[in-house]
């Protein structure tokens, strides 16, 4: 399967080179005569500011993985596709002022030609940054928490220059007895907070009391005043005097 992030990166350094040539000759050109096009300047800071952008894409997940950053891979993408869309579009500008010295040397050609490559340069720049940005978006489905900014897990579409995403699920089990536990399966979310008792269900350790003030006999239903039988207590409902 080609591979077509890297594809455009090879399009990308080649057009840059490209690109790079044309301007320098303009800049060249023009500086024997004591005259500066800006464009055609900001052309060649875009094209060695490729190399070093290409540099970073490329080299560091291989190379050096902790400088890997997707959202710096999405700063970087967009400030490069910002710079080629204002060099080519400068440029393009610029022609209509430049003039010919002589008859055999004119550049206009040949900025015409960095106009037209700067212009693809633009093209292959916003391609890969509409895959960085597929593949940032497939990461916050992904995954449940976040979106992989804190979570490690890589791309899936591969245009970060990272692995498959591998999200994990969630294992939670709350201990402190049978009616507290609660347990999340593999993948899935809570549906609600876990089940507390109610107090109703723990009793209130005084049911057989709720009519009975402290300290003195029950009282049933009917508000009569129960008088507790002394038999239970040893005695025989007579009290008996005991010679002194």
């Amino acid at each position: 399967m080609v591979n077509v992030i890297l594809t455009l990166r090879i399009v990308q350094a080649v057009l840059a080179i490209i690109v790079l040539g044309l301007a320098c000759y303009v800049v060249n050109f023009y500086n024997h005569i004591k005259i500066s096009i800006d464009a055609a300047n900001f052309l060649v800071f875009n094209s060695i500011w490729t190399f070093f952008a290409l540099g970073y894409l490329v080299a560091t997940p291989m190379f050096f993985p902790n400088f890997h950053n997707r959202w710096a891979v999405l700063g970087v993408e967009a400030i490069t596709m910002v710079f080629w869309f204002a060099g080519f579009i400068a440029l393009a500008v610029a022609i209509n002022g430049m003039v010919c010295v002589g008859i055999h040397e004119c550049p206009i050609p040949a900025a015409r030609a960095a106009t037209a490559f700067g212009a693809f340069e633009w093209l292959a720049w916003l391609s890969t940054l509409g895959l960085v940005v597929h593949a940032l978006i497939q990461y916050r489905r992904s995954d449940p928490n976040d979106a992989g900014i804190e979570s490690g897990i890589t791309d899936p579409a591969g245009a970060l220059d990272g692995e498959a995403a591998t999200p994990s699920g969630l294992d939670v089990e709350m201990n402190g007895g049978p009616q507290f536990e609660s347990k999340i399966e593999h993948g899935q979310q809570p549906s609600g907070p876990p089940h507390l008792p109610q107090l109703s269900d723990l009793g209130t350790g005084d049911e057989g009391l709720q009519n009975q003030p402290y300290g003195q006999p029950a009282i049933d239903g009917s508000g009569t005043l129960q008088m507790p039988d002394v038999g239970q207590y040893g005695g025989n409902g007579t009290h008996d005097e005991q010679p002194r």
